[in-house]
């Protein structure tokens, strides 16, 4: 608490003096004059915002009321014998993604086969893994093509299956993170434009501009994220992120904070345009464990990485 400094209105960052605390701070110093936003449909950003050239048509994005707990995720600055990469902060530094046809969000839709099963979208898996983790049941309504929601779909299975949110968060930001990590890895591999279109970014911050996640995305919509960092811009800030695959829950820690939220998704791309960038990605590999337990126990997952992280 020591060794930070706070742009007014723009939350925290890793500046010459030091670096960001936590997050329960800057959302002191932000909340009172967040930057307003229409939520009404995804926004325009960059290159492949809506989609961009890797898209499709525009999506309304669905207007719901989750009432989620507001959580302290923890923070610590990247130690120096961690592989991390420094990012001076501007106002144009940061990619912003948001949106159903995003190729980098989890519903942007592209066949691609894990274990040998063939998903839609990485959020197909992801919903279907969640369920099956948590209640021990391998629903077939993910797969029979009654439906494209598959959150809906999962959090209705949950419903029904009196699954806690507690047990669903808890999940979320544990296995779950693992979950996201195999499918992306694994459509990265088999997507050509996803290869294209991450390169194509360059050293920029990738942020999941979503006001509705503070943990996979910014907690924000872009405009609040580029206000935010032009008012690091003005201090001369810059941001660490840990360069480690896959990301565990002593990396996450190491992941600042952008906007209002952790942004593990955005580091998480990061970290795997890196690997692609250096030839690294084939030799990255992840496999999960057998076991499972009912009712908001976590199934283990066991992963190997082969490169020099």
């Amino acid at each position: 608490m020591d060794n930070f400094r706070v742009v007014r209105n723009f939350g925290e960052y890793a500046g010459n003096e030091g670096y960001a605390t936590s997050l329960a701070d800057q959302r002191a110093v932000a909340r009172a004059s967040a930057a307003p936003w229409y939520t009404g449909h995804m926004n325009m950003y960059e290159d492949f915002g809506q989609g961009g050239r890797y898209g499709m048509q525009r999506y309304p994005m669905k207007q719901r009321n989750i009432r989620r707990q507001h959580i302290q995720y923890p923070y610590s600055p990247v130690p120096d014998n961690v592989p991390h990469k420094e990012i001076s902060v501007t106002s144009n530094s940061c990619f912003c993604f948001h949106g159903y046809a995003n190729i980098f969000t989890l519903q942007h839709r592209f066949d691609f086969i894990i274990d040998g099963e063939t998903y839609k979208s990485i959020d197909q898996y992801y919903q279907q893994q969640k369920v099956k983790d948590l209640t021990g049941i391998s629903s077939g309504k993910f797969t029979d093509g009654s439906t494209r929601d598959y959150s809906s779909l999962a959090r209705e299975l949950l419903r029904q299956a009196s699954i806690k949110r507690s047990d669903v968060e808890s999940w979320r930001t544990g296995r779950g993170l693992d979950v996201i990590q195999k499918a992306i890895l694994e459509k990265l591999r088999q997507c050509q434009d996803m290869r294209n279109a991450l390169t194509s970014t360059g050293d920029k911050i990738l942020v999941q501009s979503f006001g509705g996640d503070d943990y996979y995305g910014s907690g924000t919509p872009a405009k609040y994220v580029k206000d935010w960092c032009s008012g690091i811009e003005k201090n001369k800030g810059s941001l660490k992120f840990p360069m480690v695959f896959p990301l565990t829950e002593e990396y996450v820690k190491y992941i600042p904070v952008i906007g209002k939220g952790k942004n593990v998704l955005g580091a998480l791309f990061m970290i795997l345009r890196e690997k692609l960038n250096n030839s690294q990605l084939d030799d990255l590999n992840f496999s999960f464990s057998k076991s499972a337990s009912v009712g908001g126990g976590q199934t283990g997952m066991d992963f190997t990485v082969d490169s020099n992280s």
